[in-house]
């Protein structure tokens, strides 16, 4: 059932004397109750999905690409677009002086795919984002925050700020459509293979694992000697994700997660159908939306009736829908 047909369904139910809504009118209904139904079936579908974490019907799992990444600030120059796509240098600052290409054997020579600047603007000095690496020309010293980072031609300049963060939502052409992640499963993520390669194998499948946040400040992990292959992540204090060693090539991290709420659209013609909800249980929404019109409408006994009807779903649900219930026992 979609949109509209669970809202026609809780009319129905409610017994109110309104006609159905039809494709042509859903988006602007001839009578205000009608938008009242609509916003009832809406937060009806939300609820439902958020009632329990692990409802089947709520979990996804995801590959996401997590490219070889430095954060930067204090970005300036004519251009910061001049750092995609370039070799640059980067490493611990002597002086305060411009670089010239005497010092060419200072610090290591990278290349970078892409520059995204994320707040601030290059004419004011202010620039920060991150830079995409693809490569490493030479051997990586330490680099710690506040070192810095110049284009070959001089043009640019910025400082480092730490090993890359990273969203794995992606919407890239070609790659995994990840765009609803409400929570990851931290016992799951896992890097893959090189995502540069196309030959199987070449990157044993292994578990990360998880480090809470505090300790990851508290510990080697936020103070990085060198890149590699990933072995631990933490989900840092803006949500995003670090890796320990900072990734030293493209690798394909495949993950599990719980997704965000759908929500239905309220313009259009009602076409959105709950998302991967079996149909045996649409009719969950349309009588936990005519509970909403009983409690708006002082209904205690309509407001029971929907509500016994709901329970009979959700108990369906929580039987069918929910991961099996697993003890672990010893010798009786």
């Amino acid at each position: 059932m979609d949109c509209l047909a669970l809202t026609n369904e809780a009319l129905r139910e409610s017994g109110i004397t309104l006609d159905s809504l039809t494709t042509s009118n859903f988006e602007t209904p001839p009578d205000p109750m009608y938008t009242k139904f609509k916003q009832w079936t809406l937060q009806s579908w939300e609820d439902i999905q958020l009632a329990r974490r692990d409802w089947e019907f709520m979990q996804k799992s995801g590959v996401a690409i997590i490219p070889m990444r430095m954060e930067i600030y204090a970005g300036s120059g004519a251009n910061t677009a001049a750092f995609n796509g370039v070799a640059f240098r980067v490493g611990e600052a002597t002086n305060s002086t411009a670089f010239t290409s005497a010092s060419v054997a200072w610090g290591v020579n990278p290349t970078t795919s892409a520059f995204t600047v994320e707040s601030g603007s290059a004419a004011a000095s202010t620039a920060e984002g991150y830079l995409d690496i693809t490569s490493f020309t030479s051997a990586m010293p330490v680099i710690e925050p506040g070192d810095q980072i110049t284009n070959a031609a001089e043009t640019v300049s910025a400082r480092f700020k730490r090993w890359g963060r990273y969203n794995l939502a992606q919407a890239t052409a070609g790659y995994d459509q990840i765009s609803d992640i409400g929570e990851i499963k931290l016992d799951s993520l896992a890097i893959c293979d090189e995502s540069t390669t196309t030959d199987p194998g070449d990157i044993t499948y292994s578990r990360l694992k998880y480090v809470s946040y505090g300790d990851w400040i508290k510990g080697k992990y936020s103070r990085p000697v060198a890149i590699g292959k990933p072995t631990h992540f933490t989900i840092s204090n803006n949500g995003l994700l670090e890796f320990y060693p900072p990734v030293d090539t493209y690798y394909n991290l495949a993950f599990e997660y719980t997704k965000t709420p759908q929500s239905f659209t309220m313009t259009g013609t009602g076409s959105d159908t709950p998302t991967d909800l079996p149909t045996r249980f649409h009719k969950a929404i349309s009588w936990r939306a005519v509970m909403y019109w009983a409690e708006y409408e002082g209904q205690a006994q309509q407001y029971s009736r929907a509500e016994s009807r709901y329970k009979k779903f959700e108990s369906d649900m929580i039987r069918d829908l929910l991961p099996p219930v697993q003890i672990k026992g010893g010798t009786f």
